[in-house]
Parts: C-alpha cells; sequence; structure tokens
C-alpha cells in the first residue's frame, strides 16, 4: 500500500514544489514592475519639477520684461514733460520780454 502512495505522494510534492517556483517567478516579476514604475513615477516627477522651473523662468523673464517696457514708457513721458516744461519756460521767458518791451516803450513814450 505505502508503494502505491509513494508516486503519487512524489507526484504531489513535485506540484507544490512547481506551484511554489511559479509563485515565486510571480512574485519576482511583480516586483521588477513595480521597481519599474517607481523608477518611472520619480523619472516624471523629475520632468514635472523641470517643467515648473522652466515655467516660473519664462514667468520670471516676462515679468522682467514687462518692467523694463513699464520704465522704458515712464522716461518716455518723463522726457516729455521735460520739453513741455522747457516749452513753457521759453513762452514764459518770451512773454516777460514782450512785456518788458513793451511798458520800455510805454515809459520812453510817457517820458517824451
Amino acid at each position: 500500500e505505502k508503494m502505491e502512495n509513494e508516486p503519487t505522494r512524489q507526484n504531489v510534492l513535485g506540484d507544490i514544489a512547481a506551484i511554489g517556483q511559479e509563485k515565486e517567478q510571480s512574485l519576482s516579476n511583480l516586483e521588477k514592475t513595480l521597481s519599474k514604475k517607481q523608477n518611472h513615477s520619480s523619472i516624471l516627477s523629475e520632468i514635472e519639477g523641470i517643467q515648473k522651473t522652466k515655467e516660473q523662468g519664462q514667468q520670471d523673464v516676462e515679468n522682467n520684461l514687462k518692467a523694463k517696457l513699464e520704465k522704458a514708457k515712464l522716461k518716455e513721458q518723463n522726457a516729455a514733460s521735460l520739453d513741455e516744461i522747457r516749452k513753457i519756460k521759453e513762452e514764459q521767458e518770451t512773454g516777460r520780454e514782450n512785456l518788458e518791451a513793451h511798458f520800455a516803450k510805454h515809459v520812453n513814450k510817457q517820458s517824451e
């Protein structure tokens, strides 16, 4: 009786060993897949970080250019304002000179 059961027992033990090896192989494959996914995730995180840094850099450049443009506009406005002030002063000076000349003529006529 033991002899008849012996091959069956061997078969069962062999089957169990084969199942164990399959499970180990499956586990190993899962670990490799997980490792790849973690590496992939890490790479994606790095790419996201680089993208954010790039976007921030572009935003900084845009802001810098806008500030320079605004500064240039203000300088232009200031120059125009200074020109206006000079013109007004020249007009005032011309007006004053004309008034002085007029009064001088008037004073000369009265003294004659």
